[in-house]
């Protein structure tokens, strides 16, 4: 049976762009997943139909078809990254702006200094903020950072996803394309220079003595390889426990810098936890195991 979010995602597919399904609002400002805690209602990954989450996003009819036939009301979710979803979508990151948290005067300051963005897709969230989506940088890695931009203006990136119209928000308002027509442009210069890390690693710092770049490609590759076969953190199951493990496994297992962990962690293990954390919360607990020579006194205290 059709119905308006089944026949978004279809769309979105047929223009390349890989979408999952989302848990959902449901009543009494609760989420669908659940768990009364849930720090992300209706906007993380439905576990039981795409249980890793942003990686099982797809560009397929037959399995997106499958998806809401069994959850009918799952919010939409576009999957953000460099095109190597499952069927390869279409490369996309976006610019969050959160109006509750000060992003539209952050917004409109920098515009001021620097330009416009352009008239590329905008889509307007149901919390009163704005969506705005540029085609990736080729050779360029665009990583999910809380406040990038300043105070309310996130970046979203690779391994990451946004909530697309029309899904519904905890508020009861739905997410608004200004133009779902209008096409996804090459972000302002300006802009770039802002956002982009270089897709070449950045060389390790700490007090201990240089390593080799290719030692440094070495690590990150095992580390990355740690973090996809480690289980997800499920709330409501030790997940913030599994985290801790996670982050001490990337500053002191690997030795990684705090900075490079953060992002290994976002881009590989986050988009796979129920609700996955705030990038924020995720540097304060790297931070956390940077610190402490033992993760051991944390798990005591967590059991």
């Amino acid at each position: 049976m059709s119905t308006p979010l089944l026949d978004a995602a279809l769309r979105y597919a047929a223009r390349g762009w890989a979408v999952l399904p989302l848990a959902w609002p449901v009543a009494g400002a609760r989420c669908s997943c659940g768990h009364a805690d849930c720090r992300h209602i209706g906007k993380h990954p439905a576990g039981r139909l795409v249980p890793h989450g942003v990686r099982q996003a797809t560009t397929d009819e037959s399995t997106i078809r499958s998806w809401w036939r069994r959850s009918p009301f799952a919010n939409v979710g576009l999957a953000l990254g460099p095109g190597q979803h499952n069927r390869g979508g279409a490369g996309l990151w976006a610019v969050d702006v959160d109006a509750a948290k000060g992003g539209s005067s952050t917004l409109v300051q920098l515009v001021r200094e620097h330009g416009p963005l352009g008239p590329t897709l905008h889509a307007h969230t149901g919390g009163a903020g704005d969506h705005f989506f540029f085609a990736w940088p080729e050779g360029q890695r665009v990583a999910q950072a809380a406040n990038r931009l300043g105070p309310g203006v996130d970046v979203i990136g690779a391994g990451w996803h946004v909530v697309a119209a029309p899904s519904l928000h905890v508020s009861g308002a739905r997410y608004a394309w200004e133009d779902e027509t209008a096409p996804v442009l090459e972000a302002p210069a300006w802009l770039l220079e802002l956002v982009v890390h270089p897709a070449e690693l950045r060389p390790a710092s700490s007090a201990r003595a240089p390593i080799a770049a290719s030692r440094v490609t070495d690590v990150e590759k095992r580390a990355v390889a740690y973090l996809l076969a480690m289980p997800p953190a499920i709330s409501g199951q030790y997940g913030d426990r599994q985290t801790m493990k996670a982050c001490h496994k990337m500053v002191k297992g690997f030795a990684l810098p705090a900075a490079r962990a953060l992002e290994l962690l976002v881009e590989h293990y986050n988009p796979r936890c129920v609700p996955p954390w705030e990038p924020a919360a995720l540097e304060r607990k790297i931070a956390y195991c940077a610190r402490s020579n033992s993760i051991t006194g944390f798990l005591l205290r967590a059991s």
